[in-house]
């Protein structure tokens, strides 16, 4: 039930007793500055509590259900002091639909979605990330409180993906990077002889052999899903020098383009490749 005021009372005593008892466990010892939930995401995060009618239970407190539709963000704080943590999730709690909590080296923030607290959290979110220069990454959506530990640890993930591609990734959401983690997983099953498309292998060869740029122009034009303008923008070129290398490209390639599942496979091989070669560069660094 909703706590009422005589449970506040009673949890007040309670907790000023811990608080000042010299043989208390250092575990069971209350943070005054710790909010009520914040210990609860944490235990659920650990673990620690599991069971469904007590979570269910508490999360009803702020009008949640186990079912609804969830989003998680991580915000990395790193060196800062937990006074500067304070005043992020300060800023963030006055949206209704957001919880946050200090979690290893940084903040989450646990959003029941709706579209319009979406985009909210999303305007918030780049506004803080400009202001403090953090970086923040909201996840995807997903159903059921429950699932929030194994939405954590994807998270976690895609952060180090997104630190692969990019030093300092500012505000980005999952999806940005969700094909990365796809590829980084797909990488560590097999030799990328056995999973890539010969078409993708063989433009990599021509490449190093000839110091032409026909890899990189080709991902990019599959990229830009075969858009000639947008692909040459994207490379800096001009229309007709993209033209030239595309039919010079063509004559290489067995794949038919015109077949989805051939040019997905081939895309899909590239991105492989351009994989390796990231992780290849950052274990050298």
């Amino acid at each position: 039930k909703r706590p009422n005021f005589r449970d506040l009372a009673v949890s007040q005593i309670l907790g000023e007793f811990l608080e000042n008892h010299d043989q208390i466990l250092e575990e069971f010892k209350l943070n005054c500055t710790i909010n009520s939930h914040e210990a609860f995401f944490r235990d659920v995060l650990r673990g620690v509590c599991a069971d469904k009618t007590v979570i269910s239970r508490q999360i009803s407190l702020f009008d949640w259900k186990m079912d609804d539709t969830y989003t998680l963000t991580l915000i990395r704080t790193d060196d800062r002091d937990e006074s500067f943590c304070r005043i992020i999730m300060y800023h963030l709690e006055e949206n209704p639909g957001l919880k946050c909590l200090i979690y290893g080296t940084g903040l989450i923030v646990i959003m029941n979605r709706t579209q319009a607290q979406h985009l909210s959290a999303i305007r918030k979110f780049k506004e803080i990330s400009e202001k403090y220069d953090l970086e923040i990454c909201m996840g995807n959506p997903f159903r059921g409180f429950l699932n929030i530990i194994m939405e954590y640890e994807f998270l976690t993930k895609i952060i180090q993906i997104a630190h692969l591609y990019d030093e300092s990734p500012g505000f980005f959401e999952a999806a940005d990077y969700s094909l990365f983690y796809i590829i980084d997983c797909i990488s560590k099953t097999a030799e990328l002889d056995q999973l890539c498309s010969p078409d993708a292998l063989l433009l990599k060869d021509y490449d190093q052999k000839n110091g032409t740029d026909y890899f990189e122009t080709y991902l990019t034009y599959l990229g830009c899903d075969r858009n000639i303008v947008r692909t040459s923008r994207m490379l800096h070129i001009h229309r007709n020098t993209l033209m030239y290398r595309l039919d010079k490209i063509h004559e290489l390639l067995s794949v038919d383009e015109e077949k989805f599942v051939q040019k997905i496979h081939l895309f899909m091989s590239m991105l492989l490749i351009r994989h390796h070669e990231v992780i290849e560069n950052s274990r050298k660094e």
